[in-house]
């Protein structure tokens, strides 16, 4: 508020100086200053009554008519030379121009604050508030078990997307998803809350193993009745017993990536299934097994259609070239990789970045083959 108050003040201190030009000569240094300063004051006063008391717009105005003609009738003494009359025509010519031109661009400013100026502070202020949402929603996620190492992270685009990531442990399995709310802001961030909880309390009642096929299916029952008609969320979700036996679903989402450790190639798993939230349907799962080594990389469409200057997506290829790369690497040296190629390949992603990263350990520890 105080950047703002300085500006009014400074726009409208002009006409001090204004003042001073007029009178040519008969005000000193010190009065000319009084000028600047009872002019920057008044629109200061004029813009916090109109803001905040409007009934002090009156006392305001009549206080500001009194000092004017207080300063105006003290008697001056010429300081200057007298100008030629030609040039005190056009010195009284451009000063009164000048002072036209900023009372009225002081007029439409403060228009332009209470309306469009208003609205622009309104959606920064969602803008903020929907960053530190997803903030608390979406944290760095680092979970290391017995036989299963997780990472995943979410790079936040300016607009602010719906992208979540979140995986847990229980005591058959870890269950791990990457979801994506279509839409930014306060509105996808507070739906990324309810699917986040709604799958933390589907997890709590189902007890043990989770199938992910079962956790979509409620999802999609659920939706509905909490969103707006036209919103949706894909998603994908894993869920990886001790054996290595992984259950894997998804919901208009892109595919899983498998890594196998054994051939060191990538292999996409996907199971072609609406949306979440938008028609009835139902959702199976699959599963594939994972050796000591493999991973399982799950990421969002901010990573795969990210677009360079040249209109070319970040694209499949590039992600399982890194991941075959980084593959005996720790899962955080893995992701930054990713995520320095693709600031390479488009500084400024239009959407969240999310990956999520599964490794299946191996008797001699993360990053080493098996015998």
């Amino acid at each position: 508020m105080w950047k703002l108050l300085i500006a009014l003040f400074f726009s409208m201190a002009t006409m001090g100086f204004f003042v001073d030009l007029i009178g040519w000569g008969l005000l000193s240094i010190p009065e000319a200053l009084g000028w600047v300063a009872l002019c920057g004051a008044f629109s200061v006063a004029i813009f916090l009554a109109a803001n905040k008391r409007r009934q002090l717009i009156p006392l305001v105005v009549i206080a500001y008519v009194i000092l004017t003609f207080v300063l105006a009738t003290r008697p001056h003494h010429p300081r200057l030379a007298p100008l030629v009359p030609a040039a005190r025509e056009r010195l009284v010519f451009d000063d009164v121009g000048l002072m036209a031109s900023a009372l009225i661009g002081y007029i439409f400013f403060n228009a332009f604050v209470k309306s469009e100026g208003a609205e622009m502070a309104a959606l920064e202020t969602e803008l903020a508030l929907a960053h530190r949402l997803q903030e608390t929603l979406v944290p760095t996620l680092e979970l290391a078990t017995d036989n299963f190492e997780l990472f995943a992270k979410t790079i936040p685009s300016e607009k602010v997307g719906g992208d979540l990531v979140d995986g847990f442990e229980s005591s058959l399995a870890i269950t791990a998803y990457v979801a994506d709310v279509s839409g930014h802001g306060i509105a996808a961030g507070t739906l990324m809350g309810m699917i986040k909880m709604a799958v933390r309390l589907y997890a709590t009642q189902a007890g043990g193993e989770l199938d992910p096929g079962s956790l979509l299916d409620a999802l999609n029952r659920a939706l509905p009745s909490v969103k707006e008609p036209n919103t949706f969320a894909t998603a994908a979700c894993i869920s990886a017993r001790p054996d290595g036996q992984v259950s894997f679903a998804t919901a208009g989402h892109g595919p899983i990536f498998h890594y196998a450790n054994c051939t060191g190639s990538v292999s996409p798993l996907h199971i072609s299934q609406f949306p979440l939230g938008l028609f009835p349907s139902t959702y199976v799962s699959k599963t594939v097994r994972m050796a000591a080594g493999d991973i399982l990389a799950i990421c969002t469409d901010g990573i795969l259609e990210a677009e360079n200057t040249a209109g070319f997506e970040f694209g499949s290829a590039q992600l399982e070239r890194i991941v075959i790369e980084y593959a005996q690497k720790p899962l955080p040296e893995m992701f930054d990789r990713v995520a320095s190629a693709l600031y390479r390949h488009c500084p400024k992603p239009a959407d969240d970045c999310s990956l999520l990263l599964l490794r299946r350990r191996s008797a001699g520890g993360p990053g080493t083959r098996p015998q």
